[in-house]
């Protein structure tokens, strides 16, 4: 099968995955990373081809599909229901700075093993000098706010919203680390059985973050998460040993954390 093939079989399945989640007039094609509003042409993440391809969304680091969804309000498509929805059928929203909400379905998809998470001797020592007090869901919208603070970013107003309405319905939570009572990192996502969807993390002190996912791979680990999915590779994240799996494989392994009677929180 060429690359043209393939990537028409792609948009095909996932389009009728949006027919399946009541999404109508969307509208799929790929995106790659080259650099922000890069024009260009690229090889698919097999090493095939050459897409041409006009790059927005900086996260991409292979070559995705990205839906664009036409003719529907933001408010009536991204409820908590809705966004539960697409989870479960393996795709994330990001947003644009004008509101605009863009559905995900990467190919392949990053996660980190639980059980080979990698922690580096140095962090283990910050872990274990308790530089900062790490608590869950005080403030999850300040952490939501923490991630959006930089130059470039996809958690729009809209992104907030409803998140933090999934939040209202305990099925998304923060990890969050303070100094004293200043909120000096923290990171965020979506639980589903057992299941968790990384979504963002930030730091205004130096490790922060990381000793935020440090606390949290623990926590999936002790109660009974089999999936941590973190959706796409960057460098970042291979340091703690994130991994690419092939998105047929992500979605058997998604099917069955979901039913896994786990709970984030009591």
């Amino acid at each position: 099968m060429n690359i043209v093939s393939e990537m028409e079989s792609d948009i095909k399945s996932a389009l009728g995955l949006l027919e399946k989640m009541r999404i109508r007039g969307a509208r799929a094609d790929y995106r790659g990373n080259g650099g922000l509003e890069e024009k260009g042409r690229m090889k698919d993440s097999r090493g095939k081809g050459g897409i041409g391809i006009k790059v927005k969304c900086h996260f991409c680091f292979y070559p995705l599909i990205r839906f664009s969804v036409y003719n529907t309000l933001v408010d009536e498509t991204l409820t908590p229901e809705f966004l539960l929805r697409a989870y479960v059928n393996g795709f994330f929203p990001m947003g644009d700075e004008d509101g605009t909400i863009q559905w995900y379905w990467p190919d392949p998809r990053a996660i980190i093993d639980l059980k080979r998470f990698h922690l580096s001797k140095r962090l283990a020592r910050t872990v274990r000098q308790g530089t900062f007090t790490i608590v869950v869901d005080r403030d999850f919208e300040g952490v939501m706010r923490g991630c959006a603070d930089r130059k470039e970013t996809w958690i729009n107003e809209p992104i907030i919203s409803v998140y933090t309405a999934l939040h209202r319905m305990g099925k998304a939570h923060s990890i969050e680390a303070y100094q004293g009572d200043t909120l000096v990192g923290g990171m965020y996502g979506v639980s589903l059985g057992g299941a968790f969807m990384g979504e963002s993390m930030f730091s205004r002190r130096t490790d922060a973050s990381k000793v935020c996912l440090v606390h949290l791979v623990e926590r999936l680990h002790r109660r009974g998460y089999t999936l941590f999915d973190v959706q796409l590779i960057n460098p970042h994240l291979v340091q703690f040993g994130a991994v690419e799996i092939p998105r047929g494989q992500y979605l058997r392994r998604l099917r069955w954390a979901i039913r896994q009677p786990c709970r984030f929180s009591d």
